[in-house]
């Protein structure tokens, strides 16, 4: 009996490698079928496909004499997966709610066939990532006024995430009220605390109204939309999305005001002959440290587009540098100067190389 037993559990290992070749050659195509569907914006799941599917393989059951039941569900199980697959594959999580600028972000970097899954934390959209839970996160990393965020910077430390793109978006706030709403009526201005900071100039020349902080720019859209007498600092996108009036336009007191945002997810992307790569570092504390730290680049002509210290969290004192550099992580001389890198260091953490995103 046991070595029955033993020759039939190899024959089921033996089908099951089998199996695993298939399944993999399928999922394959349902990468191809979902980009399909994305560019035609065809639903995933097809109710009719799915129900002929399901009845064939019932059929086939039959025929060979064994449980339809059993079948069906495992194969029922195979098309779950293959739908939520797809789904995954073309879904970008941004930080919500819709309207804010992260979503115009992901809008402008993945087109409008993309599934945007709106979340209410940065540190939701880096563990959905890292769970396989959504393809991609969009998430800011500086602001041209307002420097960089510190939050997303820990996070690109401590979650096994990559950067795949990046895309620059110009901030331009209006203000904007439901169809009752003027400016000759407002009592109530909402934003977002920052967006209210930058606008300080415009608001002082209205006249006895509150300014009201709110979690977001869309937030204050969304408030807008039903409250007359109600106006909302927002970007254009989001007073178009919840229906508002422009009230005023070009309201910051710096035009120039630029978002710069990280699209993450498992993987980095292939060259594109323009291309940048995102490192973290940390170095003992000896004298010219950071310097040998940097010769590497220096030697090879590689460029560095932005160089900053952040602290280590639980460690008082000691700083982690985060570098952006010209060029793609597998050329040559790139790859040689990360090398050398990290025979100096005590940490290197290759972030990932993307395509440079271009200036709106």
């Amino acid at each position: 009996m046991a070595l029955d037993l033993e020759r039939l559990r190899k024959e089921i290992d033996r089908i099951d490698s089998r199996l695993l070749e298939l399944l993999t050659e399928r999922m394959k195509i349902v990468e191809r079928i979902a980009e399909l569907k994305r560019e035609a914006e065809l639903p995933i799941v097809d109710p009719i496909r799915r129900s002929a599917l399901l009845s064939k393989a019932e059929r086939y059951a039959k025929e060979k004499e064994v449980s339809s039941e059993a079948l069906r569900a495992i194969y029922e199980s195979v098309i779950k997966a293959s739908e939520n697959y797809q789904r995954y594959l073309g879904s970008a999580a941004f930080l919500g709610p819709r309207g804010t600028y992260s979503m115009e972000a992901a809008t402008k970097f993945f087109g409008e066939k993309i599934q945007l899954v709106s979340l209410s934390s940065i540190k939701e959209i880096f563990e959905l990532v890292v769970a396989k839970e959504v393809k991609y996160g969009v998430v800011p990393i500086e602001n041209s006024l307002e420097g960089s965020y510190g939050l997303v910077m820990d996070y690109l430390f401590e979650h096994d995430v990559k950067i795949c793109g990046e895309v620059i978006l110009k901030i331009s706030h209006v203000l904007a009220g439901n169809q009752s709403t003027s400016l000759s009526n407002i009592r109530v201005v909402m934003s977002h605390p920052q967006a209210i900071a930058q606008c300080r100039r415009f608001l002082s020349a209205l006249k006895d109204i509150e300014v009201r902080e709110v979690g977001s720019t869309a937030e204050a859209a969304s408030e807008a939309s039903h409250k007359a007498g109600v106006a909302a600092i927002c970007s254009r996108y989001a007073a178009d999305l919840y229906n508002l009036r422009i009230l005023a336009e070009n309201i910051a007191d710096y035009p120039a005001n630029f978002t710069r945002f990280l699209v993450i997810s498992n993987s980095d992307a292939p060259p594109s002959g323009l291309d940048k790569t995102s490192i973290i570092f940390s170095v003992r504390h000896i004298p010219g440290a950071l310097y040998l730290a940097l010769k590497p680049f220096a030697e090879r002509r590689i460029n560095l587009t932005k160089i900053e210290s952040r602290p280590v969290r639980h460690r008082p004192w000691e700083y982690l540098f985060y570098v952006d550099l010209e060029g793609h992580r597998t050329e040559d001389n790139v790859a040689d100067a990360l090398k050398e890198l990290k025979e100096i260091t005590i940490t290197l953490k290759l972030l990932g190389s993307y395509p440079r995103a271009s200036n709106p």
